[in-house]
């Protein structure tokens, strides 16, 4: 996963560039710790299902910066994309509590899944202060 760090980020400047962001964060890498217990936690032990060791987060004012965002990485990195998640469109989604929302896409950068988190802005806001409580 460290090898693809830097792809990664040249790839959240590039996208960040396009659409005149501000703020992302790249890294770092998961522990290995955290790993372990992601997956025991959510994949039945498996380890190879645990998509964010190389990760990153970028931040959008609205929902039409993201879906610019979405387009973009499709125009550009189609043969890497893995997966967007937009679970909260999903007719089975439960929401969290206090209806947080976000967008992943996973991309195969050197053979390592990486993972794309998008983030409103101001859901990121209330998500960080005291409403993390909540979620």
């Amino acid at each position: 996963a460290t090898g693809a760090l830097g792809e990664l980020k040249e790839i959240c400047a590039y996208i960040g560039s396009k659409l005149g962001m501000q703020t992302m964060a790249v890294g770092p890498i998961k522990k290995p710790s955290e790993a372990l217990l992601k997956c025991e936690k959510k994949y039945g032990g498996d380890p190879l299902l645990v998509t964010d060791y190389c990760r990153a987060s970028l931040f959008v004012k609205d929902v039409a910066s993201l879906l610019a965002l979405i387009e973009i990485v499709l125009s550009k990195y189609a043969n890497i994309v893995k997966r967007i998640k937009l679970s909260n469109m999903k007719c089975d989604h439960v929401p969290l509590v206090g209806g947080y929302r976000d967008c992943k896409i996973n991309l195969d950068i050197g053979g390592h899944i990486c993972e794309i988190q998008i983030h409103l802005v101001s859901m990121w806001l209330i998500k960080e202060g005291r409403g993390y409580s909540y979620y």
